[in-house]
């Protein structure tokens, strides 16, 4: 039976020469009742640290972190799935952020670490340059992936991420840290096994006085708890004496209250710690029960250090940066405070001089002058601080909230559909603006609001999108091409060179195992697949999909049967450079190569026998054209910069193909028949049969799915997905007008939905 382990954990933090008592930027939890399947023995603790001039109120991290707890328990498949989702949730809701302020020159950019228990597996996610040391009875090891120094959550579309995976045993210790001493390393750390965690702790920090913020996390044998303790409560624990440095014998001597205040001991630095929900539900009996879910969100130690040298930084370097932090935040109030100290300073001189003689008062020791000094304006600052948080932030968001409910009456009335648009999106930004002062569900109220209306003028339909493949697919995979045949759903994954084939169930799509489409048969294919297509039923040779390489290899794979492979023939004027698309009309095959700039077509799809150029002395530039689709003899040619090319294949000696390139038509209301300029390059490119032949363009950046009309390219709507998906763009899509069905693919994510 798989062991279960109680989690002690235990903060090592410290600033300008101060140790912190208090967890930072962490939240633990167990799964909840209605979470998936394949998470019900799971348990997740997640370590955010906030970087820049811009870090999240602690508020917003806190209520953060919990969200990101319930989105993990929410995914179905692996654990490294669930937490990849997770980081790609976060990444996108720091970018939108980052983008919004990014014109008054602030960013916060997030590091992330993820730390899975299940049973005695540990799972491990990291983004950003964060490090993980476990500590065991067969030493150290040290996780960490040095090509994500300098990169975080909010700086691109594109989380970074990185997994590690280890077994957990008894007195066991995992370290987590973004600002970690350049003094850990394995061998440093190995002799820390069996010890207790504040021998541990003091151990970590004795090895140098640099800045440290790290969570120490000890497994004992227990029923799978959390216990998050305060310094001062482990020192009591650990008595000094002979028994210091060994590890309790049992979670419950160590089961102790979670920390609810604690003073900063460092002078001129705020710390606002927030207390999760768990914690006052758990206040009745705070001194004996453990949590087993709870938030601890504080504002994050300023950490300012270079690209590739996390956890290097002089202790100087790492002073000033915080110092000019913590300088711009008193900015608004200086005055004030300057004013106010001077005020306090004077009357509590006036009263000790009513209360001592003359002589007492200068014979006071200077250290007493020196604490009075400093804790006066100490003082000043929180209450300010406190009082600016309580009054200060709740008013501007009212003003805020007012303003955007002002704007968007006023934008509803509004007969111009320009300036109704233009009115509505503004009330965007500034809801945005308020959300970030407070979160409240009349925010997000008016938000839905404001984007139905918006959503009638610009034509968009949501799709409620939901994971297609039962079970997820490796989280390796990228699929970039997919084909769909009545159930059948074919996916092509060009990280392994694999096709994958699935079939519709009552839950989803379910994968056939057995199924073997790959370039792994005698002989093999010289280059990498690139395309797939449905083969119809009675050509020759029998297969249900055929597979195309880069340099004209083909494969025809059936689900009964191994594949097998022939090559397309040339035609005697050229030889293939680099097919980068094929696609299949009325049962003949077009294939694109930019190097040789050919379009060749294939009649009824007989690949051993020469195929025809669709061009005569009229060729257009095939260089940068990624993709193709037909529709009888019409050719459509998507450029890489998302123009289209329009070819009219004769097909008669003497009567040329010509091309031109027709623009985008907009068909929204108050922008009929303008050119539609798309926001951002479409990627691919679909025609769909009758009883609605129409044409499908992708955009990658947003998720979307474009809807034209053939030839004139008439813009008729676009889907895009009801909820945010991921971080990362669309690698590929497929919609059949038939079934009536969406499915899109990022990356190793495929998803589907019924068109609305």
């Amino acid at each position: 039976m798989p062991a279960s382990f109680d989690l002690n954990l235990i903060p090592v933090s410290r600033y300008a020469g101060g140790d912190y008592p208090e967890l930072l930027g962490l939240h633990v939890a167990e799964a909840p009742r209605r979470s998936a399947r394949s998470r019900g023995a799971d348990r997740i603790i997640l370590y955010l640290v906030m970087q820049g001039n811009a870090p999240l109120p602690p508020g917003r991290r806190d209520r953060l972190l919990a969200d990101l707890a319930k989105l993990y328990y929410g995914v179905q498949g692996s654990a490294t799935t669930a937490m990849r989702a997770v980081a790609e949730e976060l990444n996108r809701l720091l970018l939108e952020r980052n983008h919004r302020i990014s014109s008054s020159g602030r960013q916060g950019i997030g590091l992330l670490a993820q730390a899975v228990l299940r049973n005695d597996q540990f799972y491990l996610a990291l983004s950003g340059p964060v490090h993980a040391f476990l500590i065991n009875e067969d030493g150290a090891q040290h996780f960490y992936d040095p090509e994500m120094a300098g990169e975080g959550v909010g700086q691109s579309r594109v989380a970074p991420i990185c997994y590690f995976n280890a077994h957990l045993k008894s007195n066991d210790t995992f370290i987590l840290s973004a600002l970690p001493s350049p003094e850990w390393d394995e061998s440093n750390l190995a002799d820390l096994h069996g010890q207790g965690p504040e021998s541990i702790r003091r151990r970590l920090l004795g090895m140098d006085d640099l800045d440290l913020n790290a969570i120490l996390v000890q497994a004992h044998p227990g029923q799978g708890k959390f216990y998050l303790h305060r310094v001062q409560d482990i020192q009591k624990v650990e008595r000094p004496g002979a028994d210091a440095d060994r590890a309790p014998q049992t979670a419950e001597q160590v089961a102790l209250p979670p920390a609810i205040k604690a003073i900063p001991s460092a002078p001129g630095v705020e710390v606002t710690p927030e207390v999760g929900l768990s914690q006052v539900a758990a206040s009745q009996d705070i001194e004996s029960e453990p949590l087993s879910s709870a938030s601890v969100a504080v504002d994050d130690i300023p950490i300012s250090t270079q690209p590739g040298m996390v956890g290097t930084a002089s202790p100087k370097s790492r002073r000033k940066g915080a110092s000019s932090i913590f300088l711009g935040a008193l900015a608004n109030f200086g005055a004030f405070l300057a004013n106010a100290t001077g005020r306090i300073w004077v009357g509590l001189r006036k009263l000790l001089i009513r209360l001592l003689p003359i002589d007492d008062l200068l014979s006071l020791p200077s250290t007493i002058m020196a604490f009075i000094a400093v804790a006066v304006p100490l003082v000043i600052v929180t209450v300010a601080f406190t009082v600016y948080s309580r009054l200060g932030v709740g008013a501007k968001y009212d003003e805020l909230y007012y303003q955007a409910e002002q704007m968007v009456s006023q934008a509803m009335d509004q007969p111009d559909l320009s300036a109704k648009r233009t009115g509505l999106k503004s009330a965007l930004e500034i809801l945005d603006q308020a959300d970030d002062y407070r979160s409240t569900q009349e925010i997000n109220d008016l938000r839905v609001q404001v984007r139905i209306a918006l959503d009638d003028l610009d034509l968009v339909k949501r799709v409620d999108y939901q994971p297609a493949i039962i079970g997820g697919l490796p989280i390796e995979a990228n699929i970039t091409r997919m084909a769909l045949w009545g159930k059948n759903l074919y996916l092509l994954d060009q990280y392994s060179d694999n096709v994958y084939f699935a079939t519709f169930t009552s839950q989803g799509y379910r994968l056939d195992e057995t199924f073997q489409c790959n370039p792994n048969v005698t002989g093999g294919l010289v280059g990498s697949l690139v395309d797939i297509l449905v083969w119809p039923v009675g050509f020759v040779p029998e297969a249900n999909l055929v597979a195309f390489d880069d340099s004209g290899g083909v494969l025809y794979c059936r689900q009964d049967k191994a594949p097998t492979r022939e090559n397309l023939i040339p035609s005697t004027t050229s030889v293939w450079g680099n097919i980068v698309s094929l696609t299949m009309d009325l049962g003949d095959t077009y294939v694109l190569d930019p190097s040789t700039n050919g379009i060749w077509v294939y009649w009824r799809s007989i690949y051993t026998e020469e195929p025809n150029m669709i061009f005569d002395e009229e060729i257009p530039n095939l260089s940068d054209v990624n993709a193709l689709a037909v529709n009888k003899d019409d050719v459509y040619l998507l450029h890489k910069d998302g123009r289209i090319t329009l070819c009219v294949f004769s097909g008669f000696s003497g009567v040329p193909t010509r091309c031109s390139d027709p623009a985008y038509v907009d068909f929204r209301p108050g922008r009929e028949n303008v050119p539609l300029v798309p926001a951002n390059p479409f990627s691919q490119i679909l025609v769909t049969p009758p009883p609605d032949p129409s044409l499908f363009l992708l955009d990658p950046v947003s998720h979307a799915i474009f809807h034209f009309s053939l030839r004139n390219l008439l813009f008729q709507q676009q889907y895009l997905p009801a909820e945010a998906l991921s971080s990362r763009s669309a690698t590929a899509f497929v919609v059949d007008n038939i079934q009536q069905i969406l499915l899109l693919a990022i990356g190793n994510q495929v998803y589907y939905a019924p068109i609305p």
